[in-house]
């Protein structure tokens, strides 16, 4: 019978993903485990992910990427997420990050502050390019001063 592969791990890591045209995502964290069979890679310990301009962070991240391809699927931030774009602040206990079109979507208490607008819902979901924010379940302050 077939050998799983053992799990790589790092620490001190960073890695770029989706180098395909696409602005590179790049990862960094005290600890970088992956699971070549299954397709999955586990980031932990001041794991910070950067791509132009937004900068997210958290205590974990997993990443899901096909094992024929390499194609990133779904990344997945918990544990204390926190997004910046400019002045646009978001916090949640949870964060995917989904490729087409770039979004985070913020679960777990999720709040964005951006500008002089809060919002605070069930899920928010910020579209990294467009700036478009989408809240589901949401109370809103307009001319805020958090």
């Amino acid at each position: 019978p077939a050998q799983a592969s053992p799990p790589l791990e790092g620490q001190g890591v960073s890695l770029d993903v989706w180098p395909d045209g696409r602005a590179p995502l790049t990862i960094r964290a005290e600890r970088f485990e992956l699971d070549v069979d299954a397709g999955q890679g586990e980031f932990s310990g001041a794991v910070e992910v950067v791509q132009r301009d937004v900068v997210l962070v958290c205590k974990a991240l997993t990443v899901r990427y096909d094992p024929d391809s390499g194609e990133v699927r779904e990344l997945t931030a918990r544990g204390g997420v926190e997004v910046r774009q400019g002045e646009r602040i978001a916090r949640g206990q949870q964060a995917r990050l989904l490729p087409d079109p770039p979004t985070i979507e913020l679960t777990g208490d999720p709040e964005v502050l951006d500008g002089k607008v809060w919002l605070r819902g069930q899920v928010i979901r910020l579209q990294v390019e467009t700036r478009i924010l989408t809240c589901d379940g949401c109370e809103a302050v307009i001319g805020a001063s958090r």
